[in-house]
């Protein structure tokens, strides 16, 4: 998804997917843009985003510096017809006008 909508994934090296790393290799990438699963809970994307600025590393990485987020659920992140609107939404995301 992140392709279809002109993005590049900096974990598309690894060899599968819903995997696991660390985050000093996500801070080492130093994204523009970070997705976040919104679970819709306590829990959720607004967590995490707390999350991301306390974190001694991902709170100096361009996405959270510059607030660029994109909250999609996790119908949106499995394969489906919910994956339309993810990409556009990760499009208008990645390419601001």
């Amino acid at each position: 998804m992140i392709e279809a909508a002109g993005g590049k994934n900096i974990t598309d090296d690894m060899q599968t997917s819903w995997a696991r790393t660390s985050w000093e290799n996500v801070a080492r990438e130093n994204p523009d843009v970070i997705i976040l699963l919104d679970y819709q809970t306590a829990s959720g994307a607004d967590s995490l985003k707390r999350f991301l600025e306390q974190h001694p590393l991902m709170k100096h990485t361009k996405a959270v510096t510059s607030g660029r987020y994109v909250k999609l659920r996790y119908e949106q992140l499995t394969p489906g017809p919910a994956n339309i609107g993810a990409i556009e939404k990760l499009a208008k995301a990645f390419f601001p006008q």
